[in-house]
């Protein structure tokens, strides 16, 4: 009677996982463009070779469930090829492009392959403990083995279950502020206040998003439109194209400002990062742009002449991220709550979304793409042309990299700030109508700093465009 029961068993899991494979597979192959876009797979196009594949494999599974006697061997590379199937299912949660959808379908998918392979292996395991003799130990060890990966299994796939779920949690809890615009594919998230021209538009730092410069929108906001955006993958933004270049970025950027109606001329504000991208933006948007102020802006040239300790610092950080980004996506931590000190020094009303997007595995997705991309951005930005006469502001921080000395002791921070400062200077030179700006006391998180500065450099930029366009209407009234 066991051997009835165990043979049953091992059977009937077996048909359940052919017919699995084979409706999976025929979703696959007729269908593969649309999953892969639903998954975020957009580079693989179609999935209809992974379709054919799982009807092939469906019918091996069957050929071994239909024999009259067990076929252990058989059944055996089933398993195999289920556990492969979990594994590479785990990889991709963990280090793939999947979009939130992705990893969800992805987790589900494969959570049943798993139960496919466990009850499959218990199966063989009773039919091997009736057929031959096996020590007691071995038989210990495969269980051993077998209970860790499943614990594994569930951690990763119950894991960005939760994640995705929080994900979704949040954006019902904290909707965005602005607005999201379609860029071709993903949208952009897009706040917009007061009314006037020059627009101003204002890009983040690495890693950052729009939170972090309400305080300054809203002083300006009675003299002109101001405009905050959060890049693709950060804050209420979707993921976008990778990697996250300033070309990218910078074309992204215009797309967002065109497609949610907004005309030239346009101000651009960068910090750090953003700088490099609003230097880009000007490159290849030249004749919508009216002026420019750079925020303690990134310097093409920063990797070759900052001290060794701050590439050192950077390589750090980017280790940092991926861990992060791996504990986001199996949803650790919206679980730990890690605090962040910046929560702190964003509006009160804006602190519980600020804290709940930094917790989500797009933001570190996007941000460790950043600043991999540094590079690439930094000789994009070598290679842009001469701004002429445009009017530039450039707001420098006396100690910039003391925003830093907590995380990275061993950094000279006389050395690097003064560096740093020898850089912003180079960056006045980019154009014959500068105005520089310093704070010798603030850090590179300037914008929490001393906002104040940030908006004269604004004032005194959207003046000069001002001034010379009130010029311009005069020339042409007196000709």
């Amino acid at each position: 009677m066991k051997d009835i029961r165990s043979s049953s068993l091992l059977r009937y899991t077996l048909m359940a996982n052919a017919i699995f494979s084979a409706l999976s597979g025929v979703v696959l192959a007729l269908g593969g463009s649309r999953v892969a876009a639903l998954l975020g797979l957009h580079p693989l196009g179609s999935l209809w070779p992974v379709g054919l594949a799982l009807m092939l494999f469906a019918a091996y599974v069957v050929l071994v469930a239909r024999k009259t006697e067990p076929d252990v061997g058989g059944a055996r590379a089933i398993v195999i090829s289920d556990a492969l199937w979990v594994f590479g299912s785990m990889a991709l949660i963990l280090f793939g492009p999947l979009s939130a959808v992705g990893n969800a379908v992805v987790a589900v998918v494969a959570l049943m392959v798993l139960s496919f392979a466990v009850l499959q292996s218990v199966g063989i395991q009773i039919l091997r403990h009736q057929l031959e003799v096996a020590s007691k130990i071995r038989l210990w060890s495969r269980r051993v083995f077998l209970t860790g990966n499943i614990l594994l299994a569930l951690l990763v796939f119950g894991g960005a279950i939760y994640e995705d779920v929080r994900a979704a949690e949040d954006t019902q809890h904290y909707p965005a502020p602005g607005r999201l615009v379609d860029v071709g594919g993903y949208r952009l998230h897009l706040d917009c206040v007061g009314q006037g021209s020059p627009t101003i538009v204002i890009d983040a730092g690495a890693g950052n998003w729009s939170v972090a410069w309400t305080k300054i929108q809203e002083q300006l906001a009675g003299e002109t439109r101001v405009c905050t955006f959060d890049r693709a993958g950060l804050g209420w933004s979707e993921p976008g194209i990778q990697p996250r270049t300033s070309a990218v970025m910078a074309d992204e950027l215009h797309l967002l400002l065109h497609h949610a109606g907004l005309s030239a001329p346009f101000v651009l504000v960068g910090h750090s990062l953003g700088g490099y991208n609003a230097r880009v933006f000007t490159d290849r948007y030249r004749s919508e742009v009216a002026g420019l102020v750079l925020v303690d802006s990134a310097h093409e040239g920063q990797w070759r002449e900052l001290p060794i300790e701050v590439n050192q610092f950077r390589n750090n950080g980017l280790r940092q991220l991926y861990v992060a980004k791996l504990m986001a996506r199996l949803g650790l931590l919206h679980v730990l709550n890690v605090p962040n000190p910046q929560v702190d020094r964003v509006p009160s009303g804006l602190r519980p979304a600020y804290s709940a997007y930094l917790a989500q595995a797009k933001v570190y997705d996007a941000w460790q793409s950043e600043m991999q991309s540094v590079d690439q951005s930094a000789a994009q930005v070598d290679a842009t042309r001469s701004i002429s006469d445009l009017p530039l502001v450039v707001v420098s921080a006396g100690h910039s990299f003391d925003a830093f000395k907590s995380l990275a002791k061993n950094i000279p921070l006389d050395k690097a700030n003064k560096t740093w400062l020898d850089l912003q200077s180079d960056l006045a030179l980019l154009s014959s109508n500068t105005t520089q700006l310093i704070d010798p006391t603030a850090t590179h998180d300037i914008n929490f700093d001393d906002p104040d500065l940030i908006v004269k450099g604004i004032r005194i930029a959207l003046s000069k465009v001002r001034d010379h366009d009130a010029q311009e209407k005069q020339v042409r009234a007196d000709n």
